[in-house]
């Protein structure tokens, strides 16, 4: 196991074995728990262990978003000209650590990542989403917190490459369109 999941594997065993050892104290100081069925017994065990595997996977899942983050941004530091080469060099990259179509969310789903001039551009389908307020500002302003918060990405902003969202709504003719560039972070 890579020495940067060290940290996490410990926190996910300490988690596990804490939820594990309280799971025990709730059964050994209940009194009433010899007059329960085994089916309620099995019914709050396959509970505990849903949860746990709830827990545990969220813990995978964010390690392996983390990996994948500092992995594919901090290739980039390596070379810091904007040439489309480098840019598709780095798009390349990031492609063989995801699998496409991505889904993001209920509504949002990852299907393409592109070189651009001076950009990485991310493609994404949305669905079953409410549009009555949803623009293309809206969306900016929605994004911009998280973009601009996130080191790797301030990092590849600083350096001149811009962060490009194409969004098309599925089963509609409708597209949003956002760009993020160094100044739009300046706040941040």
């Amino acid at each position: 196991m890579s020495s940067k999941f060290k940290p996490l594997r410990g926190f996910i065993i300490k988690t596990v074995s804490i939820l594990l050892n309280r799971f025990q104290i709730k059964f050994m100081n209940d009194d009433s728990i010899e007059n329960k069925t085994m089916e309620q017994k099995s019914s709050k065990s396959s509970r505990i262990i849903r949860i746990i595997c709830w827990i545990i996977g969220f813990m995978v899942a964010f390690a392996i978003a983390k990996y994948l983050v500092y992995g594919v941004f901090s290739a980039i530091n390596h070379n810091t000209q904007n040439s489309t080469n480098s840019i598709s060099e780095l798009v390349k990259e990031i492609k063989t650590k995801i699998t496409l179509p991505s889904q993001i969310d209920g509504a949002t789903t990852l299907v393409d990542i592109t070189a651009e001039p001076n950009a990485i551009r991310y493609h994404y389908i949305l669905s079953g989403v409410d549009l009555s307020n949803f623009t293309n500002d809206y969306l900016k302003n929605y994004l911009i917190s998280g973009i601009c918060q996130n080191k790797d990405t301030k990092n590849l902003l600083n350096q001149r490459l811009n962060m490009e969202y194409s969004y098309i709504v599925k089963d509609k003719t409708q597209t949003f369109f956002v760009s993020f560039t160094k100044e739009d972070c300046s706040d941040y």
